[in-house]
């Protein structure tokens, strides 16, 4: 069986566009979260993702491994950052 993990992985060795496909996939799947409507929700997603491929490309933020996520959060929840 496939972990989060592995999928996260490999969801991030995709090409921009399909990343941004997968992000708004899972972000569909989860259903409405509050009273607001689920169509603005959707939007503002799909903005915010836009806006951070946007930036990403422009080279405006650098990009940071998955290993140095997991490093940082380690840190956190031992206490080390």
């Amino acid at each position: 069986m496939t972990t989060p993990l592995e999928i996260l992985q490999a969801a991030s060795l995709l090409p921009e566009a399909e990343r941004v496909f997968v992000v708004e996939g899972l972000l569909e799947s989860l259903g409405p979260t509050s009273d607001e409507p689920q169509a603005e929700i959707e939007r503002a997603w799909r903005e915010e993702v836009r806006q951070r491929c946007r930036q990403m490309s422009s080279g405006q933020v650098e990009p940071v491994s998955w290993k140095q996520v997991q490093a940082d959060a380690e840190g956190l929840f031992d206490g080390g950052h």
